[in-house]
């Protein structure tokens, strides 16, 4: 059996690119939480029609339960970003993410997965990272969690630049369920249009790691896409 790969993001912005503008600074009583939707594999997009990857959202304690949690970020990020509400299961989980209610959800914080204690109970700090993935894989839940060793990167038109793809099955939640490895023969490509493109020829090797350029000034979201093999 195959486990599915789970296309994370790179941000690559290129000299010359403007970032993607993000929500205002935080307030004393706000923390700035960077927020990724995965989609079966793809980044998400968002109400615009732009990459949900690395997007700033400014969270508070919405529901005033003294604690700015993972639903708060959550919260927050749907309203900022999407057009569907954010809604916890029964068990105080993710019930419906980013218009998906199928229950085939994960989340991480900062490449370290979550376990099942209620969203509104697990606090946040000031800049993590937070993923939210609607998985492929419905009947197994054998997605990988995947992410490059960087989250954006700045270089100059046509300069070779090196990055390392890692990861591990999703349902294992921390790297002491199973550590990271660099993940080989993946294919390395960018974000357009809601759909993952191939890059040609660029595939990473035994390491996970792969050498890319660019020749025209733009931001970039490179993500990567394949099967890993397993079990």
């Amino acid at each position: 059996m195959k486990k599915r790969f789970l296309s994370i993001f790179l941000m690559l912005a290129m000299i010359l690119a403007c970032f993607p503008a993000g929500a205002a600074a935080a307030g004393n009583d706000a923390i700035t939480v960077y927020v990724t939707i995965s989609d079966q594999g793809v980044l998400a997009a968002d109400k615009n029609g732009e990459p949900m990857g690395y997007r700033a959202v400014t969270v508070s304690d919405s529901d005033g339960d003294g604690t700015i949690s993972i639903f708060d970020a959550y919260d927050a990020a749907h309203d900022l970003y999407c057009d569907s509400e954010f809604m916890m299961s029964g068990s105080g989980l993710v019930g419906q993410l980013w218009g998906d209610h199928s229950g085939n959800f994960l989340t991480f914080v900062s490449d370290a997965g979550i376990g099942g204690t209620s969203l509104k109970e697990q606090s946040i700090a000031d800049g993590v990272h937070l993923v939210g993935v609607i998985l492929k894989d419905s009947s197994y839940w054998s997605d990988y969690y995947s992410f490059f060793d960087v989250k954006q990167k700045t270089v100059s038109v046509g300069e070779n630049f090196s990055l390392t793809l890692q990861g591990r099955p999703g349902m294992s939640w921390s790297g002491e369920d199973e550590p990271n490895a660099g993940l080989s023969g993946i294919a390395v490509g960018t974000w357009k249009n809601n759909s993952f493109t191939a890059i040609e020829g660029k595939v990473t090797d035994a390491n996970g790691s792969v050498s890319l350029s660019f020749d025209a000034a733009g931001t970039y979201y490179v993500t990567a896409n394949g099967m890993v093999s397993g079990f």
